[in-house]
């Protein structure tokens, strides 16, 4: 039996390192480092805290500890894998190692697993139960000696603090009375809880793009193509009736100008794991306060033509699936979650439950409604809650999606600009490599008709480095903590670095940085950046990209390869493309992927007279482009050489090649090799190309 199957029999007991509720407890806990909520970035700071001979205690609200990567978000949002170092890395390590024994796969088999990875060879998993992951988690906090109490909330009304300027949190006081006293503070959690009681500066919602030279921030209504409704739908009560009134959670107008700052915030839902398994479910319930009117909008989408389940199925092992929103009305609870942020802990359960009960009238509805189309019904019901997860909370997640809380205001906000690679930082702490991604904030009417806005999808040039000083607060203001996950950030900034990745990252730099700070006797924001850097380095986070690739390449090397082979890296991609490192099998350091009208072309300069074969590299998968275009062209003649349709789901002619063309060069000339979509269907990927000499008799 593996460590993980052996931890999964003992997660119901209370191990040596934990600080159990039920306990007679001292009124005073200490440590040198006080970590709140034992998210991903709890959890490697925690340890990485451990790791330099600290004392440290982890202060989880809830008795589940991960986060969001054990309650239910199962299928990593990574961009490129190679940026992820350190303690992140051990845990998506240590997941793949798991899977590699074949007596862990008991539902399906390794070689009938149909989603990303899983596949001989692979190093890391991005994909995977949340039982899984807690107790990989549970082992790892074990194994460091990490001391946890759990179940207990934060007093958010109370802390200790110092009067100086620069001030100390001294203390947190927990809601069981408890005194929790430390040197070093760290906020983990997701809603930034402790900036407000730190009297650090933060903000919520949306800034304006003219406050940081931006273009994707503030209310975003007409760029908001994706999970819209593709026909009119009206926002009204009686769609012939302008006095009826609107339909419930619709803003009505005027509205705000785009790019203009308001208070709203993405929204949050329950990342379900469903299985397709009838030995594994659990069935459907109908809600006890389900009323059908709620869901209006949605049975208007399918009268208006909808014929699919609103929802996207990302595949996790064992015949599971991390299900997000995806479409005009689905998971997420638009605009139920204003107010959570500010609210009590009373107030936050009841919007908390608020969000169950959507979710749940919504799946119920999707799968009983007779508005409904029979095959959206009948999808619904295939997929349904896995018995074996979140087994004492009746098959739900945990914990809601919070996609976004407060974010810290510091002399350093990250913003759009240095995603995209226009300003740089000198003191980075980790790499975020996700697009740009914001869920809708509002439903809005507009002329009588129904619109979602906020979302946002734009791709990232490159992975971006993020600086240490937007995890510290301003100088002279609090000097003793650290904030890894409610990052000074814009919220479009925000909206790329806030993936689970990520947060391991930036917690284990935050660790690493207060243990500096112990040693040192000095605050947070006086840490010579030379010495964080060389501690960071030694354990193994990455700093920036090309490092990554050099250190740490996941996919195949060009140079082992036959021919001349251009990297997409090398090529010019034109059009809205994301960095991935989600299917392997992929050359250089990642691929990208576009869903846009996007292109690609790569150059091959001075080819040689004689006959050649022209390869494309690209992964299989069932979420690609079923039609993509590649031209081959000599730039001395008019017309192309050749060109070819293919089908990006499937296999190549020759393994994950796809063989595009033999064409004879009977002069050295350039050759332009162009590839778009003519299929609006999926992912299209740009990988490397690869041009190999045709001999007589064969290659």
């Amino acid at each position: 039996m593996s460590f993980i199957s052996t931890f999964l029999v003992l997660l119901s007991l209370i191990s040596s390192t934990e600080i159990a509720v039920t306990d007679d407890p001292p009124q005073t806990l200490e440590a040198d480092v006080v970590i709140y909520d034992a998210t991903p970035a709890g959890i490697s700071a925690a340890i990485a805290v451990r790791r330099a001979g600290l004392s440290v205690l982890l202060i989880s609200p809830h008795p589940h500890i991960g986060g969001l990567t054990t309650s239910g978000l199962g299928a990593t949002d990574v961009g490129a894998g190679t940026t992820v170092g350190g303690i992140g890395r051990e845990f998506y390590r240590a997941l793949r190692d798991h899977y590699n024994e074949d007596s862990h796969w008991t539902r399906e088999a390794r070689t009938d697993f149909r989603g990303r990875g899983h596949v001989e060879g692979d190093a890391l998993a991005w994909t995977f139960e949340p039982h899984v992951a807690e107790a990989v988690l549970e082992q790892m906090l074990e194994d460091a000696g990490v001391l946890v109490v759990r179940g207990v909330g934060l007093d958010r009304n109370a802390a200790l603090m110092t009067r100086s300027i620069p001030w100390q949190v001294l203390a947190l006081r927990l809601k069981d009375g408890r005194t929790v006293r430390g040197r070093i503070f760290i906020d983990a959690s997701y809603e930034g809880d402790l900036l407000p009681i730190s009297s650090v500066p933060f903000t919520l919602g949306r800034e304006a793009n003219s406050e940081h030279d931006e273009t994707l921030d503030g209310v975003q209504l007409k760029r908001a193509r994706h999970h819209q409704f593709n026909t009119p739908v009206s926002a009204r009560v009686d769609p012939d009736d302008p006095a009826s009134g609107l339909l419930p959670g619709i803003v009505a107008g005027p509205h705000p100008e785009d790019g203009s700052a308001d208070d709203g915030i993405q929204a949050y839902c329950f990342r379900m794991c469903l299985t397709d398994d009838p030995d594994n479910q659990l069935p459907w319930k109908k809600p006890a306060d389900y009323d059908p009117g709620r869901y209006e909008l949605l049975l208007r989408t399918f009268d208006a033509g909808a014929s699919h389940v609103p929802w996207n199925i990302v595949r996790m092992p064992n015949r599971k699936s991390d299900v997000n929103n995806n479409g005009a009305v689905s998971t997420d609870f638009i605009g139920g979650n204003h107010g959570y942020i500010g609210a009590s802990d009373e107030d936050r359960q009841q919007i908390i439950a608020q969000h169950l009960q959507w979710q749940q009238g919504l799946i119920w509805t999707l799968a009983n409604h007779s508005r409904v189309p029979e095959n959206v019904r009948k999808e619904t019901h295939r997929w349904q809650r896995a018995a074996d997860e979140f087994t004492d909370n009746d098959g739900w997640p945990w914990r809601i999606y919070v996609r976004e809380g407060r974010r810290m205001i510091s002399p350093v906000v990250m913003n759009e600009n240095h995603v995209r690679g226009k300003l740089d930082v000198d003191d980075p702490i980790g790499l975020a490599s996700y697009g740009m991604d914001s869920h809708h904030v509002h439903r809005r009417e507009v002329d009588g008709f129904v619109r979602n806005e906020g979302d946002v999808q734009v791709s990232v040039p490159s992975p971006w480095p993020i600086s240490y000083r937007s995890i510290t607060p301003p100088p002279r203001t609090c000097s003793n903590l650290l904030v890894p996950v409610a990052i000074s950030a814009t919220h479009i900034a925000f909206g790329s670095a806030r993936m689970e990745p990520v947060f391991f990252v930036l917690g284990e730099s935050a660790g690493i940085a207060a243990a500096i700070a112990i040693e040192e006797q000095i605050p947070v924001q006086d840490i010579e950046y030379s010495l964080l850097r060389h501690r960071l380095l030694a354990a193994g986070q990455q700093l920036s990209w090309r490092a990554a690739i050099v250190t740490d390449p996941e996919g195949i090397d060009p140079d082992s390869l036959d021919g001349l082979v251009i990297d997409e890296l090398d090529a010019v991609l034109k059009g809205d493309w994301n960095i991935s490192t989600s299917v392997e099998g992929f050359v250089g350091p990642c691929y990208h992927h576009s869903t846009e009208r996007s292109f690609a072309r790569y150059l091959l300069e001075q080819v040689p007279v004689g006959k050649w074969k022209l390869r494309l590299r690209s992964s299989r998968h069932e979420n690609r482009c079923p039609r993509v275009a590649i031209q081959v062209s000599s730039l001395k003649t008019s017309g192309p050489y050749t060109w070819k349709i293919i089908d990006q789901r499937t296999d190549g002619d020759e393994g994950n090649w796809h063989v595009v063309s033999e064409f004879t060069v009977v002069e050295p000339c350039d050759v332009m090799v162009q590839m778009y979509r003519i299929s609006a269907q999926g992912h299209m990927i740009a990988d490397a190309i690869q041009l190999l000499p045709v001999r007589d008799g064969g290659e």
